[in-house]
């Protein structure tokens, strides 16, 4: 999936938000919270980007954290690996996603990441 607003949705909903729908009107970029009924439960501004920013990446990292995912990356020459580990203690992780990639697509692959992650735990 592409790095923009549809992965951003399914990273919130992993997140914990249900039924993510974006928009724009005349005051700019907005996304719903829909209820499982259908139903608006708001009109949320500054929402991240967290498949297209690295502020977003950031936003995803942390919350990643909160929920014991741990989101990184190292770089090579051709390109990163990104990684979503769980830690079961200082000395042992389980690796629940990773991806080698060679493109400038860094935030939509730490998206797509944690979203494979959260499929696996």
């Amino acid at each position: 999936m592409q790095a923009g607003r549809e992965l951003d949705a399914k990273v919130a909903e992993a997140l914990g938000f249900q039924g993510v729908k974006y928009g724009r009107d005349e005051v700019g970029e907005y996304a719903h919270m829909i209820s499982e009924e259908g139903h608006s439960l708001g009109k949320v501004v500054n929402v991240p980007k967290f498949s297209t920013t690295g502020d977003g990446m950031l936003q995803l990292i942390e919350a990643a954290r909160l929920q014991g995912i741990w989101l990184d990356h190292e770089t090579f020459a051709d390109g990163y690996e990104v990684n979503a580990c769980v830690y079961r203690s200082k000395l042992s992780r389980t690796v629940l996603a990773d991806s080698m990639f060679r493109a400038e697509d860094l935030p939509g692959e730490y998206a797509r990441v944690y979203i494979k992650a959260k499929e696996a735990v």
